[in-house]
């Protein structure tokens, strides 16, 4: 360079740069400097003009060179070594059409074929979408006015260093900066020319920039989870931290309901009687009258096949001749109904792994009840006991110390555990057959069955912790870096199955027929009906009900009625959170959060709390819904009383329950809902939502960066940069970066999240103690105030166990909110880590990812408040409708009761005057 520079006169023969003994001693920087010293603007010199220039052109296309060289040594995926690939999409080459997530989203937006090779990219310059055609067309138009505007500067430039020049007699002026410059001048008109697609050489920058930092990212995002293997989670655990281990419900209301089935068919099948019937039980639809109905014996699948996937019907009554009878099957329900709920995935004609096992267990338990020798044995002694006793009319039954009640077997391999736990079980009632069975004998009872329904729980869980594949799968891996907070949806789906199969329990859906009898007529007639006397076959007044049909006889009614008592009176000092309470309050807390609601499903202490407050969100909104439709007839209810004078209170009163119900399921519906939609929710909602600022960033940046490049049109300062140009470099590179960081940000999230929750999860206990003034002496004997001796912890969990529903109600509200501000701080990092880690490089520059407000905060507000507001709309409707519905029914039934008695009247006068 000095040899060409000193051929046209730049450099004088005998300048240092020419001698061999200084080869090596001085740098391109130097020969440059030295050239443009000496450099004279005029036209008698312009050859040496264009000499200086072309070899400051030649250098830097010899710089751009070798950039594009490494570059694409770097990214060429043939070449092997740890570097070999690192900003390349795997399955995203030429013609791919790859499922990656953030191409998809580049293409959609700016429609270049052949650049991001995405599924949605065009396949050629024809089949190109007319927006972005148009979008290409508009920024043609403004990078061809950006370049005339740069041009425009440029000879100003050019006219400044003339005049600067001639004033100050120092070539180009004393400001312009001899290496830097002419860099600057070429750069910044090489950025601004238009290249294809009407987009310039800066703006194709920005979008490879974008291009190699997705890679990089989708690189990191796959090998972070090969790191986690097979055994691990993108939550930081194995699989079965994945799934809240849910807790039995309380089978006694079955056990109860059984009972009363088999005291049934003890009393109509009872050889006494006038007529005799044969009660069995049967699989029952609303198929034609020739397959409506089969023997309840069948096993679960084909069970499942007969009533075509859906509920599973169980009546008990007596077959009638086919088409002769108008009840569905052509079963009358003397002895009731029960239907076993099927509501998560089956296959057709197959049982799938996991939740569905549940439900097959809970029809395998209503076999098993039906077919229990013990149960069949404690209905013919209720049947017996009541028939027999001084004062009952009717057929008279047999004795009931002919009845063996034994102790119950556990179906299974069950039988050795659970036997070994029972307690002795007398050989016969006590009281010489002349009382119900006392409470061991029920306890006998739940203790032989409840164990059948823990072991199908856990048993479905353990199938669904083996055959659910919780790992993300290949395809999801496909779509790249962006697809990354998809998985986390599936955790309130896997543990919402789990959560509703287990929660519900086969439901008594008809009661038998002499039960139902007992109850309309006691509607019809009694001011109040308490409910431990309302299956009683006598009215408020004393008088015995009319059973005018020999089918509902008061040996039957009774007997139903002892059997019903069993279970809903006798015993009610038993230690559950299910038993009916005095307060009405309380009850409907119980009915809402079930036994031990918060308090159990945080015993879970190992599982993510992801998985934890999913499940208990999940049955909090079963049970709302459950609780909703109560108030809804609780307000039937009151509006049917309100329509009688003389039942106006108890209308009163049955409302205001209803109101009081529909104001704890909302609230119930509130929690819920937040955890169980909103809260696993959150890594997609953050994620998804820093991608799209991530994009909103590049369309920022193919907007700015012809600006950029006007930025390096200055003749001084030092860098090829300069003063103004700087922060656009920073911004290109936070395009590329922003990507993986993105990534580190949800990692970061979830693993702090976890962290957080298990510890809030272990001292929440000691946190509800010391707000109950909980004190160590009183529990552990230790001093009352000593640092050095802390409080035992399975005392302190005790203490919490031992609250009241109450306070498990509020507390629940507590932890949730707690819950929900840990997350959301969380989960913010998906945000923060992005937009705050170039302080680290001492740039302060912002993007557009960078001033967005929070989304996943104005989504929790929104439909939070919202689905509030409307779910106590529609509460309200509900409540009010049902309160109409009931004046309606009330007010019919008032006028048909005036109508009897104006017939009755006429008809004794009618009567009076024919004796005349």
């Amino acid at each position: 360079m000095a040899q060409i520079y000193a051929a046209v006169r730049l450099l004088p023969p005998d300048h240092p740069y020419l001698q061999t003994d200084n080869k090596g001693r001085f740098g391109i920087r130097n020969v440059i400097a030295a050239a443009a010293n000496n450099l004279v603007f005029s036209r008698k010199n312009i050859d040496q003009i264009i000499i200086f220039f072309a070899l400051m052109l030649g250098f830097v296309l010899l710089i751009v060179q070798f950039g594009l060289l490494i570059f694409t040594f770097v990214m060429a995926k043939a070449n092997a070594g740890p570097f070999a690939g690192l900003f390349a999409t795997p399955g995203c080459g030429p013609g791919a059409l790859c499922p990656d997530i953030a191409f998809i989203l580049l293409d959609e937006v700016f429609g270049i074929p052949g650049l991001y090779n995405s599924s949605s990219a065009p396949a050629g310059p024809g089949s190109i979408p007319p927006f972005n055609l148009a979008l290409h067309n508009l920024f043609n138009y403004y990078n061809l006015a950006i370049l005339v505007v740069g041009v425009l500067i440029f000879l100003y430039y050019v006219v400044v260093m003339v005049v600067e020049t001639a004033q100050s007699g120092t070539p180009f002026g004393r400001r312009f900066s001899h290496i830097y410059a002419p860099l600057r001048l070429v750069l910044a008109i090489g950025l601004l020319v238009p290249l294809n697609y009407g987009f310039n050489a800066a703006q194709y920058i920005t979008l490879f920039a974008a291009k190699a930092g997705s890679s990089f990212a989708t690189n990191g995002w796959l090998t972070f989870n090969t790191g986690l293997g097979t055994a691990a989670l993108p939550i930081g655990g194995p699989k079965e931290t994945l799934l809240a281990r849910p807790k039995a419900p309380d089978i006694r209301h079955l056990l109860a309901f059984m009972t009363v089935v088999h005291t049934c068919k003890a009393a109509y099948e009872h050889e006494g009687r006038d007529r005799p019937l044969d009660i069995e039980a049967y699989l029952v639809t609303n198929t034609p009258a020739s397959n409506s109905q089969v023997a309840f014996g069948p096993g679960y699948a084909s069970a499942l096949t007969f009533h075509q996937q859906g509920d599973i019907v169980v009546r008990f009554g007596q077959l009638l001749p086919a088409g002769g009878g108008t009840y569905m099957g052509d079963v009358n329900p003397y002895c009731g109904e029960i239907t076993i709920k099927v509501n998560v995935r089956t296959a057709t004609g197959a049982i799938t792994f996991g939740a569905p096992l549940i439900q097959q267990r809970y029809f395998e338990l209503i076999q098993e009840l039906w077919e229990s020798t013990s149960l069949r044995a404690l209905g013919q002694y209720t049947h017996a006991l009541y028939a027999s006793a001084p004062g009952t009319t009717g057929t008279p039954g047999p004795n009931p110390c002919t009845i063996a009640l034994t102790p119950p077997t556990p179906p299974g391999t069950l039988a050795a555990n659970v036997t070994a736990a029972m307690p002795t079980m007398p050989a016969a009632p006590a009281g010489n057959c002349t009382s119900m069975p006392s409470y061991t004998f029920k306890q006998l009872l739940i203790n032989a069955y409840e164990p059948m329904v823990i072991d199908g729980i856990q048993t479905a869980y353990n199938d669904m912790v083996d055959n659910e594949d919780f790992t993300i799968s290949a395809d999801l891996l496909e779509r790249g870096w962006g697809g990354a907070g998809i998985w986390y949806n599936h955790i309130a789906e896997w543990n919402g199955e789990l959560a509703v199969a287990t929660i519900q329990l086969p439901v008594p859906t008809m009661l038998p027929s002499a039960m139902q009898h007992v109850l309309d007529q006691k509607r019809a007639n009694d001011k109040v009906i308490v409910p431990t006397t309302q299956f009683e076959p006598t009215l408020a007044d004393g008088t015995a009900i009319d059973f005018t049909d020999e089918e509902y006889g008061d040996n039957v009614a009774g007997a139903l009625n002892m059997a019903y008592r069993y279970w809903s009176v006798q015993g009610m000092n038993e230690e559950t959170n299910m038993e009916p309470s005095n307060n009405i309050f309380i009850t409907a807390l119980n009915l809402i959060f079930g036994h031990g609601s918060l308090m159990e499903i945080r015993s879970n202490d190992d599982v993510h709390p992801l998985g934890q407050l999913s499940m208990l969100g999940k049955s909090i909104i079963e049970s709302a819904i459950f609780n909703l439709m109560g108030a809804f007839l609780l307000s039937v209810g009151g509006g049917a009383a309100s329509s009688f004078e003389s039942l106006a209170g108890a209308g009163q009163a049955l409302s205001s329950f209803s109101g009081m119900f529909v104001g704890l399921a909302t609230i119930g519906l509130a929690i819920g809902f937040i955890l169980y939609y909103i809260l696993p929710f959150l890594p997609f909602i953050y994620f998804f939502f820093a991608v799209g600022g991530w994009v909103k960033s590049i369309f920022e940046a193919m907007v700015g960066v012809p600006l950029w490049a006007l930025a390096h049109l200055r003749v001084d300062g030092d860098g090829i940069p300069g003063e103004t140009a700087s922060n656009g470099y920073f911004l290109i590179f936070e395009i590329f970066i922003r990507p993986i960081l993105i990534v580190f940000g949800l990692i970061a999230s979830v693993l702090i999240f976890s962290a957080m929750a298990k510890t809030l999860n272990g001292i929440f206990d000691m946190v509800t103690a010391n707000v109950g003034g909980f004190d160590c002496a009183t529990v552990t004997g230790g001093p009352v105030s000593s640092w050095s001796t802390p409080c035992d912890h399975a005392s302190i969990m005790d203490a919490a166990q031992n609250r009241s529903v109450i306070d498990e109600f509020f507390y629940t509200i507590i932890y949730t909110i707690f819950i929900y501000m840990m997350a959301t701080a969380s989960f913010k990092l998906v945000d923060q880590i992005p937009n705050s880690i170039l302080r680290w490089m001492g740039a302060g520059v912002q993007s557009f990812g960078d001033q967005r407000d929070d989304p996943a905060a104005g989504l929790v507000q929104y439909a939070g408040f919202g689905g509030f507001s409307m779910s106590s709309q529609m509460a309200g409707a509900m409540q009010s409708g049902g309160a109409a519905i009931g004046q309606t029914v009330g007010t019919g039934a008032r006028g048909l009761g005036g109508l009897a008695t104006g017939l009755t009247g006429r008809n004794a006068a009618a009567n009076v005057g024919g004796a005349g």
